[in-house]
């Protein structure tokens, strides 16, 4: 019997018309289409109220969010740390030594009995870096023995000359000549890292489909891509002076890398790193170390909000540690609705910074993005279910590492963790991290431009604001709010900054 009583009043003239029904039962019928017609609407509002049906919806959007997010967790959540299959993109010569130092610190090393680094409390709270030996405090255990396999993916630009074509055709070839392959497999073969070179030629505007193929080519876990902001994504022959003095770290960024970042976070699918690069490792005014067997000495500094991508970046610091001579500051740092002891405004100083020289900068005629980056504030979660379950999520990763009396680091003294609660969190963050890291050590960072828990974006706009000065539009939707943040507020030391993949149903991961 259907409600709608259209279909049934057709129906109920045909067979009177043909003399199947007579008048009396017509008429029955008639009425009974017209009231169950009426009388549905009412009926289904009692039966079920608007309350069951928001709970019911409630209901469903959580089953699909779980699928999605929290779908074995001990796998999505705490398993992040073993990346085993890295790529790096090296287009230019400038970029060799922080990559080299970041797979260097990827790359555990072995037991042995070389000192390791470990943070001493001082009588104010702040920590000291000093040197032990290595025992079972000052460990970070391995969750797996599978060696490191690094890919090193240089592309170069494909034009019109015969040469490039003629390097198309002979990329064997032109693998085992290229001098930035060279020099990279030449460090991982002193070092001890797998290294596999590849080395492709392409249109400048597929430079990030090449990134895609090559990250599903080789099955990697992770892509780690140096940040170039107002450069070009390739050597400049028209600039001499930049191969010997580097490139200019502007505070705008150009067209061509805007686009090449955006297309490798819409399209990459595994976690996606880029660094920004100012003397990671090897800072200036940093004192060589006899006591120590490597000449790397690093200390990382995390501040923690929550969401997908600070649960990534907290993974990618614990790798880190397996490295003895990198210790790191853990913050996380609380939305308070109130004012507290731990405010800080960032304002602008009259150091002398030598990456960045605003009244120089030239703002450029900017044509069109061959991938279009989103302005709006959707990449902030909304949702109460999928806010509840981020936050479960960040409690379940903070706990296997913190957590009173079980956490795995919660007495290594190489790991300095503590939870505050600010109400300018974005404005803590970046003067806390002023005062932990130096020009050789490293700021680890989310991006938050997906499901992240806060929006900086009124914040961000202060910084700015007494600061006098900016990066960009598209450095902040590259980079996110809270790294730009940084760059700003000139700190010294290298900023990696780190968007996670979202984790699909196991439906989607067979269709």
């Amino acid at each position: 019997m259907s409600c709608k009583g259209l279909v049934e009043l057709i129906i109920l003239n045909i067979g009177y018309d043909a003399h199947v029904i007579n008048d009396r039962i017509f008429v029955v019928m008639v009425v009974m289409a017209i009231v169950t017609t009426i009388t549905t609407s009412p009926l289904t509002s009692w039966i079920y109220p608007s309350k069951y049906q928001k709970k019911m919806e409630l209901l469903r959007s959580r089953k699909e969010v779980v699928s999605q997010i929290s779908e074995k967790p001990k796998n999505i959540l705490l398993g992040k740390t073993n990346y085993s299959k890295l790529l790096v993109v090296l287009n230019k010569v400038e970029w060799l030594p922080a990559m080299m130092t970041l797979v260097q610190l990827l790359q555990p090393l072995p037991k042995s009995t070389v000192k390791t680094k470990v943070i001493k409390q001082t009588d104010n709270g702040e920590g000291v870096v000093a040197l032990t030996p290595v025992c079972s405090s000052t460990e970070v255990e391995h969750r797996t023995n599978e060696p490191l396999v690094v890919h090193a993916l240089r592309i170069i630009e494909l034009t019109q000359r015969i040469s490039d074509v003629m390097k198309f055709n002979e990329s064997e070839e032109t693998i085992l000549r290229d001098p930035i392959m060279n020099v990279f497999r030449m460090f991982g073969q002193l070092n001890f890292v797998n290294i596999k070179a590849d080395l492709t030629v392409a249109p400048i505007q597929n430079f990030a489909k090449q990134v895609v193929e090559s990250v599903k080519n080789t099955r990697s876990e992770i892509v780690i891509i140096p940040w170039n902001g107002a450069g070009s994504i390739i050597d400049d022959s028209n600039n001499p002076y930049e191969e010997v003095l580097g490139p200019r770290e502007q505070k705008v960024t150009s067209p061509q890398v805007a686009s090449f970042v955006q297309g490798v976070y819409n399209d990459v699918d595994v976690c996606v790193g880029f660094l920004i690069d100012r003397g990671l490792g090897v800072g200036f005014g940093r004192k060589p170390d006899v006591t120590q067997s490597s000449g790397i000495d690093m200390h990382v500094y995390l501040p923690f909000f929550g969401g997908i991508d600070d649960r990534e970046a907290l993974s990618f610091v614990v790798r880190l540690l397996y490295h003895p001579h990198v210790t790191a500051t853990i913050i996380r740092i609380k939305k308070s609705n109130v004012p507290t002891d731990n405010d800080t405004t960032l304002k602008k100083t009259n150091q002398l910074v030598t990456h960045f020289n605003p009244h120089n900068d030239i703002e450029l005629q900017r044509p069109p993005l061959a991938h279009e980056m989103s302005t709006t504030s959707d990449h902030i979660l909304k949702s109460n279910v999928e806010r509840e379950l981020s936050d479960e999520a960040d409690d379940a990763l903070l706990s296997e590492y913190f957590n009173a009396g079980t956490g795995k680091f919660i007495n290594n003294p190489r790991i300095n963790y503590r939870e505050i609660a600010t109400s300018t969190v974005l404005q803590t963050a970046v003067e806390r991290g002023k005062d932990i890291v130096k020009q050789n050590d490293l700021v680890v960072v989310g991006r938050g431009r997906r499901k992240a828990h806060i929006s900086h974006r009124e914040e961000f706009s202060e910084v700015l604001k007494n600061f006098g000065l900016s990066y960009g539009n598209d450095t902040r939707k590259c980079l996110g709010d809270l790294a730009e943040a940084f760059l700003v507020s000139q700190i010294a030391s290298s900023i990696f900054v780190i968007q996670g993949s979202i984790p699909t149903s196991p439906k989607a991961q067979k269709s």
